[in-house]
């Protein structure tokens, strides 16, 4: 397996002060970034012309600065935690996925399996840090798949927080499965 790492340009909430949070309670932001890491089987797909993996994953590390560590070592604490679970799916996947690509060499023209993962923070303050991962995957069939991860948690405690203490708002919270359908 090998591994490579790129920020991926972007500082996902810049430390500006202050931030009107819901209910207008005054929220003070900080700064984070997220660097996308490649992993890709050793096993290599070799034409005259191409070189490339059998399978890849990109997957998103979350980067505190180290003021946010100090600030908000709980959550800091999860977010490794978080950082570790997602890169051992990530190596876990990269085997299925190589493994696919294998079985798929008796029935038909392999390109390289792959997942790929965009990383949204949808905030990052002092009540709260929350992201979102769309995963994108292709493994030989006839359409990819999508799927999204979403996850917010206490900015102080690092605890997870439930929808209902996401979404305050009684009539944001009834329109949400409109808006899952739609989106």
């Amino acid at each position: 397996m090998q591994e490579k790492a790129q920020d991926n340009g972007k500082d996902e909430v810049q430390d500006n002060g202050q931030n009107e949070a819901q209910n207008g309670i005054q929220a003070r932001e900080f700064s984070l970034s997220v660097t996308d890491h490649w992993i890709e089987s050793e096993l290599r797909i070799q034409t005259e012309t191409e070189d490339y993996p059998y399978a890849y994953i990109v997957y998103p590390e979350f980067l505190l600065t180290e003021e946010a560590r100090e600030t908000y070592p709980q959550l800091a604490e999860r977010l490794l935690q978080d950082n570790e679970d997602i890169r051992e799916s990530a190596v876990e996947e990269l085997a299925n996925a190589t493994s696919l690509a294998m079985e798929g060499l008796e029935y038909w023209f392999v390109t390289s399996n792959q997942r790929t993962a965009t990383t949204e923070v949808f905030r990052a303050d002092d009540k709260m840090f929350g992201y979102r991962i769309i995963y994108d995957a292709y493994y030989n069939g006839a359409h990819p798949d999508r799927w999204f991860e979403s996850v917010a948690y206490d900015s102080q405690s690092g605890e997870r927080l439930p929808l209902a203490d996401v979404i305050t708002d009684a009539e944001q919270m009834k329109a949400l499965p409109q808006i899952i359908l739609e989106n």
